[in-house]
Order: structure tokens, then C-alpha cells, then sequence
């Protein structure tokens, strides 16, 4: 049993982090989606759900039925708290997190970096001083998504609210359309804001874990945050730190690591 790639519409977006330069953006799927691919890859009679309190964390169990072993197959994992609806928002992460372990969206750990130049404003309360334009970013989706034969993303398209491309991945463009292109600028570092909220001990802890159990290269990942150390990151930079600990985790389960 294999779930198929997610499709172009099935696919949304969200701000990972921002600077005076731009903003970068993050792949996810939400839990309707997963429903929906369960339901139709398996058949709403052959799947459940349950959560339970692990370690004063809430963890979402999906098991899937096996009729040819008949027995039920389970995969768990946590989830972590919604900026807005925190009870709602665990069951709704722990549950993505677990449909990931079966299979569904996994794809999506396979995204290039995605950078869009401009399109921000002064912000106090970010940790760079600046944030997305929220008008701008509403108007963002994935109008073209392609995959390799290990189900890697090959090709992305982002275009705004005017259909016009955004961001583009894995897409061929003819010489004269390099040449009219401009070269978009790198994101670079901005003095530090003075609402800025230093990363707490506790998520710092759990970054630091998280890039030790992954085996991750310590110093590729404080490039892309632009700091010398874990603990000289923001709060607001936690979740995007803990989406990319989570998408290794998950390409290292597919390789057979521990």
C-alpha cells in the first residue's frame, strides 16, 4: 500500500522567517488532507485515531487495518501547541505528525529552500524587525508541484494572487529568459530589533537534541538561521528549526537510520 503525491491544490504555505531582504516559505499539508487521502487510499471503515498524554506531551496514534495480516498497523508521534487554538492545535499537529509517519505528505521533506525577495514590512515584534506582507502571502500557492520516481520534489511553482511566478523550482528557462531575470539577492543578517525574544533554555534544549538524534550539520543549519550558536536564536524561529529537525528525522527513518 502506497498513498499517492499531493497535488498542486493539496499543498499550502506558511512564512518560515523573514528579513529586511525578503522571506522565506515552508510546504505543509493540514488534516483534512490527511483524512481525506486515508479515506480514500484505505477506506473510512479501515483506519482510526486515538490520542493519549505521553510524558505531558500530547501523541496521536493512527493505525491502519492489514487484512492480508489482519492486524492493525500503528504509527505515533507528538504534537506541538497552534499560535492560536492551543488544545485544538496539538490534536490537529500530533495527528499530521502521525499521518506523516505513515506515509502521507512525506514528499514534502524533499522541498528546495524557498526565498521570496521583497514583499515585507517593519515589524517590532519580529525578531528581524520585519514581517511578510500578509496581503502578499494570502495570495501565494502552489500552482505546479512534479515529483522524481522516489517521490522527491523535482518541480515547484508558487505564484501570487496576479498568477504571476513567485518563486520557481526545477523549471528550464530559455536564455533570453535568464538574461531579463533579474538575480535575486541573497537574505543577509540585520542588526537584532530591540523587541527581539531570545530563544527560551527549554526550546534551545530541544533544537540542540533534536540536531543531535538527526545527525545534522550543525553549522549548515546556523547558517540558514544566521547565528554562531543555537542558543543566540529567536523564538520565532523555534518552529522552522523543529520543521527542518522534523524532515530529517523523517528522510533518516526512510534511509533505515536510527
Amino acid at each position: 500500500m502506497e498513498f499517492r503525491t499531493l497535488q498542486p491544490d493539496e499543498v499550502e504555505l506558511r512564512v518560515g522567517m523573514a528579513n529586511d531582504k525578503g522571506f522565506s516559505l515552508l510546504l505543509f499539508k493540514n488534516a483534512r488532507i490527511d483524512m481525506q487521502l486515508l479515506d480514500e487510499t484505505v477506506g473510512c471503515m479501515n483506519w482510526q485515531r486515538s490520542h493519549e498524554v505521553v510524558d505531558g506531551r500530547l501523541c496521536c496514534t493512527v493505525s491502519i487495518y492489514d487484512a492480508e495480516k489482519q492486524c492493525w498497523v500503528s504509527k505515533q508521534d507528538v504534537g506541538t501547541e497552534s499560535q492560536t487554538e492551543k488544545d485544538k492545535g496539538q490534536f490537529s499537529d500530533s495527528f499530521k505528525r502521525a499521518c506523516f509517519n505513515v506515509g502521507i505528505g512525506r514528499e514534502l521533506y524533499s522541498s528546495p529552500f524557498v526565498w521570496i525577495s521583497g514583499h515585507v514590512e517593519p515589524d517590532a515584534r519580529a525578531r528581524s524587525g520585519y514581517k511578510a506582507e500578509p496581503k502578499y502571502v494570502n495570495g501565494l500557492k502552489v500552482s505546479a508541484i512534479e515529483y522524481t520516481e522516489k517521490r522527491t520534489i523535482k518541480k515547484l511553482v508558487i505564484e501570487d494572487a496576479d498568477d504571476e511566478i513567485a518563486y520557481s523550482f526545477g523549471v528550464k528557462r530559455s536564455k533570453a529568459q535568464k538574461k531579463e531575470t533579474p538575480k535575486k539577492e541573497e537574505p543577509v543578517p540585520v542588526e537584532e530589533p530591540p523587541m527581539s525574544v531570545t530563544i527560551s533554555d527549554e526550546h534551545a534544549k530541544e533544537i540542540k537534541d533534536g540536531l543531535q538524534e538527526t545527525d545534522s550539520n550543525v553549522s549548515a543549519f546556523l547558517s540558514i538561521f544566521q547565528v554562531a550558536s543555537v542558543d543566540e536564536m529567536y523564538e520565532t524561529q523555534y518552529e522552522s528549526a523543529m520543521e527542518m529537525i522534523e524532515r530529517k528525522r523523517q528522510i533518516n527513518a526512510k534511509k533505515g537510520k536510527k
